[in-house]
């Protein structure tokens, strides 16, 4: 599966740019290339929640290299805590996956969330005025954590 070129503008209770889900191959390739991702949750209630990508699934060989995250902004209420992210990942025990060369700008909850996942490189990632950059919960295993930089965001384990 190859994915690029396109521009995602996201606004939802519970809103997806690109879902991933179910069983993939080890020899299956998903790569998700130079997207942009405009993402904004409506409401800052937990439920409510808004993902540029989404992936809850055992992905192997997935490259998301090279997109634009750009959070849309304050929940109507102004609460800075929207429950919007650019990436989430979940429960994916997969192999030979990579998230770098993304650019994350301002307004998320989570540019980038990680649960109970094993096996990526993240590597050259850049965030900017965003709330946690990067987001681990869980057992996150082999995960390759390099060179990426945060210029006003956190970082959170």
């Amino acid at each position: 599966m190859h994915i690029s070129d396109n521009d995602f503008v996201i606004y939802g209770q519970i809103a997806f740019g690109i879902y991933l889900s179910g069983f993939y191959w080890p020899q299956s390739t998903v790569e998700i290339f130079a997207n942009r991702f405009t993402v904004t949750c409506p409401l800052s209630i937990n439920n409510f929640q808004s993902h540029g990508i989404y992936a809850i699934s055992d992905l192997n060989n997935a490259h998301i290299v090279g997109n634009t995250f750009s959070g849309g902004g304050l929940a109507p209420n102004g609460d800075e805590k929207a429950y919007n992210y650019g990436i989430s990942i979940a429960q994916s025990q997969g192999f030979n996956n990579q998230i770098t060369d993304n650019n994350f700008y301002g307004n998320f909850f989570s540019g980038t969330y990680f649960s109970s996942s094993s096996n990526w490189k993240i590597c050259s990632n850049y965030g900017f005025f965003v709330n946690r950059v990067f987001d681990f919960k869980g057992d996150n295993l082999d995960i390759d954590f390099s060179h990426n930089d945060f210029l006003f965001g956190g970082f959170d384990i």
